[in-house]
């Protein structure tokens, strides 16, 4: 029994001294070559902790005062602790030796707030109160943390004074907890008072000639919530009057405000306009390869005439505009000197060249590999000179462009290209080579529109023993003219969240264009995009078109004519796969078609979101019966899209829900970028 009682002790004294002093569980780790030891650490492990205070050990090597550094890395553990919820937490260090150091830490109950408490307030809902309390939370429950209390006090006091109470008093914030409790009450009593409006504003300094057009910014602002937002907003629209006039010096700030009794504060704001300034000469440096007189064309100031702030912004979006520069800024030399300046034009040039290679897949041309040569300054015109190519194991694409941005120095963006190209559909193979003009411009920021003039040879080879029989088979030569107008709205051009895409495009062909075939050709694509929270985006789109034999034509070749089914249109399908079939099931297409899609996106992860869609459409043999979808076929699906910097990788799986013989129940699309 004594040695059974001695062995028992020995194992006691061991577990104590595994323990440590407070009978917690000691912890060890070596950060930059000092042993540190948590005694009482129960929370949180050595990596966590050690991290916590490595910075403090850098310094502890060569600092002349060792214990100033240890005392400052065992505050930074205590500051942890109660960022953390821990509100009673302390922390006390030892040094045992040169590079030894031991942090006893006392915990204590990691403390929740059971409820928070606004006496005073009205306006506001408590529920948007408490999201403005920023700080870990455990289940439901919020961790109590005083630095967090004192920020929601200064937010709940800004978020009163942007609604025009200029003189609300939040007061101290006030925490109730019984001692060594794990709950706590806070309370914030707030004294709103009331919401002033803007009263009499007046105008000191030099108005000259626009005093009538300040008078009547003051009239209109006149009982408009008060706020320094709505100060700083009326300063700003009274400086850009200014400024539109040839005053780039303007200075407008307030210079007196006054409370009356009742709810209006009376307003003086100071006009400091400065001299009214002419552009004497316009001085470009920092050129290297870019023409001088092409930077001149792009800036909209002119010797002689007054300085606009409209101009400056104008200049630095059309010298931007050209891809050719990596910085640019306006500057007026001789600031102060009087009346007339030099305008200073400083640019930095970009590369001017590049080269690219871009990888892809898509389900039916399966890999693919573009590659880009690219001149955005040619013989140092500003025109861009490029030259891509599409290489896919189903299709190759060449095209060789020169683009002018301002075409006979307008607003008007003119083209010129070279293309060819080869597909190999499912039942023949489409090739044509030509040359295109177009002419592009945009009327306002989501307004553009484009004319072209087009004449290529379209011709189809390897076609399907029983479609070859037919009279769809014919290569001709087609000259077009297209007109395209567009509205654009979206937020991102890859994967928008909200905002519209409307494109119509109108192609008339005939013999008086130069072309064997007569038609008129219709494509539309109306896109919406919804946001629903951070998260979720809903997306309906509705693509379509027509093409129309004019007298003199009778049929469309087969080439020319529009197909359904695939990874950018009805999904429930694989290629071409939708629309009418000859006897052998092989896709005739036809002469309309029509794909309405409803998607439902949601981010997974950072660059990881999912999706729910259903998609449905036809293809008519008439276009006369477009719009009758009495052949209308659908499917619903699921996805996922991998987001990267080219536009997401995408992977659909549709299902069919009406499959016939020769078709897919379920069909797995890969491909890069978005469907609409």
């Amino acid at each position: 029994m004594r040695a059974l009682a001695l062995l028992l002790c020995l194992l006691l004294c061991a577990c104590a001294s595994r323990r440590g002093d407070s009978g917690a569980p000691v912890q060890r780790v070596e950060r930059r070559g000092v042993s540190l030891v948590f005694d009482g650490a129960l929370s949180y492990g050595v990596e966590r902790l050690g991290a916590v205070v490595s910075e403090d050990l850098e310094r502890l090597a060569n600092a002349p005062n060792r214990r100033a550094v240890l005392d400052d890395a065992a505050f930074a553990l205590q500051r942890f602790y109660r960022r953390e919820g821990f509100a009673d937490a302390e922390v006390e260090f030892e040094e045992r030796g040169e590079n030894r150091v031991r942090f006893q830490v006392r915990e204590g109950p990691r403390v929740l707030i059971e409820r928070f408490d606004f006496p005073g307030v009205r306006e506001l809902g408590v529920d948007e109160l408490e999201e403005l309390y920023e700080a870990p939370r455990v289940g439901e429950r919020p961790v109590l943390v005083a630095g967090a209390i004192a920020e929601l006090a200064r937010a709940l006091e800004s978020r009163y004074v942007v609604r025009g109470f200029v003189k609300v008093e939040v007061l101290e914030p006030r925490i109730e907890r019984e001692a060594g409790s794990a709950l706590a009450r806070v309370s914030i009593e707030v004294r709103e008072g009331r919401v002033y409006r803007l009263g009499e504003l007046t105008w000191s300094g030099e108005l000259g000639e626009l005093a009538g057009e300040l008078e009547a910014l003051a009239r209109r602002e006149r009982g408009t919530t008060y706020t320094s937002q709505a100060v700083g907003s009326l300063c700003s629209r009274a400086a850009e009057l200014f400024a539109e006039r040839g005053y780039p010096d303007i200075r407008v700030r307030p210079s007196n405000e006054a409370f009356g009794e009742g709810d209006e504060v009376s307003l003086e704001l100071s006009v400091e306009p400065g001299p009214l300034v002419t552009i004497a000469a316009i001085d470009v440096r920092g050129t290297e390869r870019v023409d001088r007189e092409l930077v001149l064309s792009r800036v909209a100031f002119r010797e002689g005439r007054r300085w606009r702030a409209s101009d400056e912004r104008d200049s630095l979006r059309e010298l931007f505009r050209t891809g050719l520069f990596s910085s640019v800024e306006l500057d007026l030399e001789g600031e102060g000197e009087g009346e007339a300046r030099t305008l200073v034009v400083r640019v930095r040039e970009a590369l001017s060249r590049e080269f690219s290679v871009e990888p892809g897949y898509g389900s039916y041309e399966r890999l693919r590999l573009g590659i880009a040569w690219r001149d955005r300054n040619w013989f140092g015109s500003g025109r861009a000179f490029n030259v891509e190519s599409t290489i896919a194991e189903l299709a190759q694409r060449a095209t060789v462009s020169l683009v002018d941005l301002h075409l006979l120095e307008s607003d008007v963006e003119g083209s010129l290209s070279i293309f060819g190209g080869r597909r190999i559909e499912p039942s023949f193979t489409s090739s044509d080579f030509g040359g295109a003009v177009t002419l592009t411009r945009a009327f306002s920021r989501h307004v553009r529109g484009i004319v072209g003039y087009q004449f290529r040879r379209s011709g189809v080879s390897d076609v399907d023993a029983t479609v070859a029989s037919s009279e769809l088979v014919q290569d001709v030569n087609i000259g077009s003219i297209t007109v395209t107008p567009s509205w654009d709205d979206r937020d991102q051009y890859f994967v928008p969240t909200r905002g519209t895409f409307a494109q119509l495009s109108l192609e008339y062909a005939s013999g008086a264009t130069g072309s064997q075939l007569d038609f008129l050709r219709t494509r539309w694509t109306a896109s919406h995009f919804l946001s629903l929270g951070e998260t979720s985006v809903l997306g309906a789109s509705w693509r379509g078109g027509v093409i129309a034999p004019l007298p003199g034509t009778d049929t469309i070749p087969l080439q020319e004519r529009f197909f359904n089914g695939g990874e950018n249109t009805v999904r429930a399908f694989n290629e071409n796969e939708l629309g009418p079939l000859d006897v052998d099931g092989e896709p005739l297409g036809g002469e309309a078609f029509n794909v309405f899609s409803l998607e439902l996106r949601r981010e997974l992860t950072t660059n990881l979101d999912g999706a729910l869609f259903w998609d449905a459409g036809d293809v008519s043999a008439s276009s006369s019966d477009v719009l009758s979808l009495k052949d209308v076929r659908h499917g619903p699906g699921v996805g996922l899209r991998y987001r990267l910097p080219v536009g997401p990788v995408r992977l659909d799986l549709g299902y069919n829900p009406e499959a016939r013989d020769e078709e897919s129940r379920w069909v797995l699309h890969l491909s890069v970028g978005m469907s609409f």
